[in-house]
């Protein structure tokens, strides 16, 4: 039986220490399924968020995997390295920077120049985000809170 299970994808400050981690959402609550203490402040790289990410995918083979995550893990280059595990039904669904350029027509333009209502969801279907040749499309969610 495959299960769509929704992984959340953070780095936590506690104390002197950093700690990337990817968690099992459940019933409300997060329960860790794999860490890493980084050895510097601040964010985590790309090499590091593979690290974790890898051995969990690998944990959950044959199990439909949903990666959430905050803006801190908006890389394009990370969205592109998890889109290969797609055909091992592994998604992934990050929030992105207001600065983060997507192409509309011919032009680029930032998120925050899109004209979306208050409260309104739109959609819009195979997206090219970011100016880089060889990144491919996505599909992107844009929400106005307030």
């Amino acid at each position: 039986m495959t299960f769509k299970l929704v992984l959340i994808l953070d780095r936590t400050q506690w104390q002197n220490t950093n700690i990337l981690m990817i968690s099992l959402a459940w019933k409300k609550r997060a329960i860790p399924l794999y860490w890493k203490i980084l050895t510097h402040k601040g964010a985590s790289n790309l090499t590091e968020q593979k690290a974790v990410i890898r051995p969990v995918i690998r944990l959950l083979k044959g199990q439909k995997i949903i990666i959430t995550a905050d803006r801190e893990f908006h890389s394009i280059f990370l969205s592109h390295w998890l889109k290969k595990y797609q055909t091992l039904d592994v998604y992934f669904v990050f929030r992105q920077k207001k600065s983060t350029m997507i192409k509309r027509g011919k032009k680029y333009c930032n998120l925050s120049e899109l004209k979306v209502n208050v409260g309104e969801a739109k959609l819009l279907l195979n997206q090219k985000i970011t100016k880089i040749l060889k990144v491919k499309t996505y599909n992107l969610l844009v929400y106005k809170k307030h």
